[in-house]
C-alpha cells in the first residue's frame, strides 16, 4: 500500500508539473537586420533558450551540415518529405505524378496556413516595429510595395491578435538619395507551450493520416 501510494504521489507530482510546463509562455523574436540577416530568438520566463545571435560565428561546414540535417526534419515533420532534396523530388514525381504531388503540397500548404491563422489568434504581440526605407532608382515602386504588404499585414494582426497600439512602430519612407533601400524588422510574440503542442500535435496527427 505505501509503494502504491508513492507512485501514486510521483505521478500526481509529474502531472502537476506538466501542466504547469503546459501553462508557460514562450516568447519568439523574429528579428531582421540588414548586417545580421533574420534571427529567430526563444525565451521562457524572461530566460533566452537557444537561437544564439544571427552573426554568431560557427564553423562553416557543421553550420552546413546541422543546418541541413535540421531543414530536412523541418520539412518532414510539416509534411513536405519530398522536398528534402531533389531525388525525392524526383522520386514523388515518378510514384504520384505531377498533379497528385501538387495536389499533396498544396493541401498540406494549406493546412499550414490554417494552423498559423489559429495560432496567431492565440498570441499576444508584445513587440512590432518595422522599418522601411526605399531608395536607389526604383525607390517609388519598392515604397508602393512595402505599404501595399506592412500596412495589411499589421491591420491583420489588429484584428486577430491581441496587440496594443503602443507597441507599433511602423515607419514606411523613401529617401531618393540613398543608393540602396533599408529594411528592418523585430517582430515579438507570446504564446503558450500549450498552444504550440497542440499546432504540433495536428501538424504530426494529419501527416500520419496521409501515410497511412
Amino acid at each position: 500500500m505505501i509503494v502504491l501510494k508513492i507512485i501514486g504521489i510521483v505521478v500526481a507530482v509529474l502531472v502537476v508539473l506538466l501542466l504547469l510546463f503546459l501553462a508557460l509562455p514562450v516568447d519568439l523574436f523574429f528579428r531582421f537586420e540588414p548586417q545580421k540577416g533574420l534571427g529567430v530568438f526563444v525565451r521562457i520566463l524572461g530566460i533566452p533558450l537557444g537561437g544564439g545571435s544571427p552573426d554568431a560565428e560557427k564553423p562553416k561546414k557543421e553550420k552546413q551540415k546541422s543546418g541541413g540535417d535540421a531543414a530536412r526534419l523541418i520539412k518532414r515533420l510539416l509534411g513536405f518529405p519530398h522536398l528534402e532534396s531533389g531525388e525525392t523530388l524526383r522520386s514523388a514525381l515518378e510514384e504520384q505524378g505531377a498533379a497528385e504531388t501538387l495536389s499533396s503540397t498544396l493541401e498540406t500548404v494549406q493546412m499550414l496556413l490554417d494552423r498559423v491563422f489559429w495560432l496567431v489568434r492565440r498570441c499576444k504581440v508584445i513587440r512590432c516595429k518595422f522599418v522601411s526605407v526605399s531608395g536607389g532608382e526604383d525607390a517609388a515602386l519598392e515604397y508602393g510595395t512595402a505599404c501595399a504588404i506592412l500596412y495589411p499585414f499589421i491591420s491583420y494582426l489588429q484584428s486577430a491578435a491581441d496587440i496594443a497600439t503602443r507597441v507599433i512602430d511602423l515607419r514606411i519612407t523613401w529617401d531618393f538619395d540613398r543608393e540602396d533601400s533599408l529594411f528592418e524588422m523585430d517582430l515579438g510574440v507570446r504564446v503558450h507551450i500549450w498552444h504550440l503542442a497542440r499546432v504540433l500535435v495536428h501538424i504530426i496527427m494529419k501527416n500520419l493520416e496521409k501515410e497511412v
